[in-house]
């Protein structure tokens, strides 16, 4: 089995995987990192081998080059495969990154991965573009140079089948779209009373970004509201106005992230359906 070692970094290894972590470091800062069209403009067509191992030039080495600044200082260590780093509940894993489900929208600068059957042990890729049954991305195999490539999210490589598990969205990172899908615990709760309509709304990336909602009900839709978010939650009060509901009525509430919702969603259970663009409640009076 080939192996890597990455000091202050996340990586996947497509092939045998290491992923190392810096031990008490901060992630290097948002504006350390170039953008992901300058990154693709200086590695396209290179090979990028990040620790100079024997292993060669692998997936790992372009994910790791694109999201860390080398420090110096402890480590420690997440030995395994890369289908079993998907699951990892690592403290700093964790806190310097958003998981995202595979049935989201990708994001311009994700590193998507995919796990395995078998003894396949995955691969990791820096998005560029979603295309629904595939992703649009900026890879790198054993032995070969950094490609823009085309990658279905499910494939057979060897005989193992690798299907995408979800991605891996850095928290401090420039490049990215403004995000706009609803990450982590995303849900939303619709409130309706004889006073008013009240409509929360949760998930992990919500911090310092803006949510847009739209009431409507039959006869009647209200004009977007909007709140810039200071933490995982906001609340919007008293979305109907002046005046009591109306009761036998059922009142609708869609929410988007950085965008107004769509009024074509449907009035419940959107999250699928948007793949995490929207979240939508309904609620009879």
């Amino acid at each position: 089995m080939a192996i890597k070692r990455f000091a202050s970094a996340v990586v996947l290894l497509a092939g045998a995987l290491i992923v190392g972590i810096l031990g008490g470091a901060t992630p290097a800062r948002a504006d350390t990192l170039m953008s992901v069209d300058s990154f693709v403009s200086a590695y396209k067509g290179k090979p990028v081998d990040l620790d100079g191992q024997r292993t060669g030039v692998q997936c790992v080495d372009l994910a790791g080059r694109r999201n860390i600044k080398k420090k110096t200082g402890g480590t420690h260590w997440i030995w395994g495969n890369g289908r079993d780093w998907w699951t990892s509940t690592d403290s700093q894993l964790l806190s310097n990154y958003t998981k995202v489900s595979a049935s989201a929208t990708a994001q311009k600068g994700d590193i998507a991965v995919w796990g395995s059957t078998g003894s396949g042990t995955g691969h990791v890729a820096i998005v560029l573009a979603d295309k629904g049954s595939s992703l649009y991305t900026l890879s790198q195999s054993s032995g070969g140079r950094v490609e823009l490539r085309t990658i279905a999210t499910t494939y057979v490589l060897y005989g193992n089948t690798q299907t995408l598990r979800g991605y891996w969205r850095p928290k401090r990172f420039i490049g990215s779209s403004t995000p706009k899908v609803f990450a982590g615990h995303a849900a939303s709760t619709l409130s309706v009373t004889t006073t008013e309509v009240r409509l929360t709304v949760c998930a992990d990336n919500l911090p310092k970004h803006t949510v847009y909602a739209v009431l409507s009900r039959p006869g009647r839709t209200w004009s977007a509201v909007a709140i810039k978010a200071t933490g995982r939650c906001v609340t919007f009060t008293n979305m109907d106005g002046v005046g009591n509901t109306f009761s036998g009525v059922t009142y609708t509430t869609r929410a988007a992230l950085n965008q107004k919702p769509s009024m074509s969603w449907p009035g419940s259970g959107c999250y699928a359906y948007t793949k995490g663009l929207g979240l939508c409640d309904s609620k009879r009076r």
